[in-house]
């Protein structure tokens, strides 16, 4: 079926390099995108920046303005997006809004993307981050509690307030943790989850073989928060990610795998606990600014970004053993549902899930393969 997979797999990316073809693809400026000149855009109440030409408006805002860092894939913004859809719609005129979108700008310009993360010390998305004159005045990161709009509302009019500024937030040292944890329960990372729920070996019951396994996934995280990043930036092979070419090619193994359980003929999949480990790096690609942002540090600060990955990991690392210890006893579930008048359904079922799963990660991870 591996073999297979790769098959089905070199045609989509074949697919996708020839839809892509640069020849037939038309470039546009900044300015042809907007049908206006971009200095003419400082004024506007609303901006949205997808193209790094496009930065040098930061350098020319005044009065109150409010930047919003978002990204494709982004539960989060899913959440905020509405919110600030409305509050802007509502005649705001004493604060500006501008929308950046970092994976485009990363996409344009990976430097740019770079100086733009460490500038403005983004660690995660949503970051909304209120300015008054060019100094900061106040910063949020994620989704906000109840109501968004409520919290939108209320975090701007606490900004307005708060007039006097030191030009900065000090972020809290628990945010990696934070980070890491939602991380974990994204969109981009819940397929591999479960998968790793399936594939994984329980380490057992005792205190230690849990602790084992914490260290031993800790332990490949940390480098791998660090090199995920290279990968991100660098990893590509004539012009084809070398990232999202094993994100997408576990996609079609998965869907694969749950085509042929609906025929009765499933693969034996299993994995080894360090094979396994190879499910959880894959699924931090929803971590693609904090990811930046610790490349970023690494000239300056080598130890800060160390420390920031190692608990960035931590917070990642507790859902998947959670779901390595319920792999046994989801293993045995597993097996009595699949023999008796309930098999059947519970096939069905399966396959359902698992061609959910790899198709999630295929659509998902496609349109980035090459560029």
């Amino acid at each position: 079926m591996l073999i297979v997979s790769l098959a089905v797999w070199a045609i989509l990316v074949a697919a996708v390099i020839y839809i892509d073809n640069p020849g037939s693809m038309v470039t546009t400026t900044p300015q042809q995108q907007t049908g206006t000149p971009s200095s003419t855009n400082i004024t506007a109440r609303v901006i949205d920046i997808s193209d790094y030409r496009e930065l040098d408006i930061l350098n020319n805002m005044s009065g109150y303005y409010l930047l919003y860092f978002e990204q494709k894939d982004c539960p989060g913004c899913k959440e905020v997006s509405p919110a600030i859809e409305r509050y802007f719609s509502n005649n705001n005129a004493e604060v500006a809004l501008v929308r950046i979108h970092i994976d485009d700008i990363f996409n344009s310009n990976q430097d740019a993307a770079f100086r733009l993360i460490s500038r403005y010390n983004v660690l995660g998305t949503p970051t909304l981050i209120l300015f008054h004159n060019g100094a900061e005045v106040a910063r949020h990161i994620g989704v906000f509690r109840g109501d968004q709009y409520e919290g939108l509302k209320k975090f701007i009019e606490d900004g307005l307030r708060s007039r006097n500024s030191d030009g900065g937030t000090i972020l809290s040292p628990l945010l990696p943790l934070s980070l890491g944890f939602l991380a974990a329960i994204s969109p981009c990372s819940l397929p591999m989850l479960a998968l790793f729920m399936v594939v994984s070996k329980n380490p057992g019951r005792g205190i230690i073989n849990i602790v084992k396994t914490f260290v031993s996934m800790i332990v490949v995280l940390v480098p791998a928060s660090l090199g995920l990043g290279l990968l991100f930036t660098s990893g590509r092979l004539l012009g084809v990610s070398l990232y999202y070419s094993l994100i997408t090619y576990i996609g079609v193994v998965t869907l694969l795998w749950g085509a042929l359980t609906f025929i009765d003929r499933e693969p034996m999949i299993s994995a080894s606990g360090r094979v396994s480990l190879l499910l959880p790096i894959l699924g931090m690609q929803c971590s693609f600014p904090f990811l930046l942002a610790l490349l970023s540090m690494i000239p300056k600060n080598p130890v800060d970004a160390s420390i920031q990955a190692l608990v960035f990991s931590i917070g990642y690392s507790a859902p998947y053993i959670v779901a390595s210890m319920s792999s046994g006893k989801a293993s045995r579930t597993i097996r009595a549902l699949s023999t008796g008048k309930s098999a059947k359904i519970f096939k069905y079922m399966q396959g359902v899930i698992l061609v959910s799963i790899g198709a999630y990660v295929i659509i998902n991870g496609l349109p980035y393969i090459v560029g």
